[in-house]
């Protein structure tokens, strides 16, 4: 009767074991399925290779001027709703953050403007996005511009380079 009574002991020491051993995989098992859900693979930023350069106009202080060209020459197409431009001056400090406005197909700042239309708001292999003034005396022949492009979503930067219109 005694060797009967070891053997129960043992058997529920092991079964018990068992038990917390089911239970621990199956927690971990819920919590792995908890961060894979929350992890939107969506939300991933756009890998475009983007150019900037001077535009040819020549900067004068009595027009409007055309000053710099966003070339899209390969990679993801951009959602125009999905990113902004953001313009700085040779400090680093902002001085214009241009919006799309899908009434008028172009990204519009209280500065700056683009005189590209987007009819598809979509900027593709092969668009080019014109960035001009909006009022005469923004920009000066030499003054060093940044141009960043940003994600709204995330915030991540698609795309930034300098550039000195001249």
């Amino acid at each position: 009767m005694l060797v009967k009574r070891i053997n129960e002991r043992g058997m529920s020491s092991i079964i018990g074991a068992f038990l917390v051993t089911a239970l621990t995989l199956i927690l971990v098992a819920m919590a792995g399925g908890l961060v894979i859900g929350a992890v939107n693979l969506q939300d991933v930023t756009p890998i475009a290779h983007l150019t900037l350069s001077d535009h040819k106009d020549i900067i004068d202080l009595v027009s409007v001027n055309n000053l710099a060209i966003i070339n899209h020459r390969g990679g993801d197409m951009l959602n125009c709703t999905d990113f902004r431009i953001l313009v700085f001056n040779s400090e680093f400090e902002e001085i214009d953050t241009l919006e799309f406005n899908p009434a008028t197909n172009r990204f519009e700042g209280t500065k700056f403007e683009t005189d590209s239309t987007l009819g598809d708001n979509r900027f593709e292999v092969g668009d080019t996005i014109v960035i001009r003034e909006q009022r005469i005396d923004e920009v000066h022949p030499g003054d060093l511009l940044t141009i960043r492009i940003i994600e709204k979503l995330t915030y991540q930067i698609i795309f930034e380079d300098r550039v000195v219109p001249i």
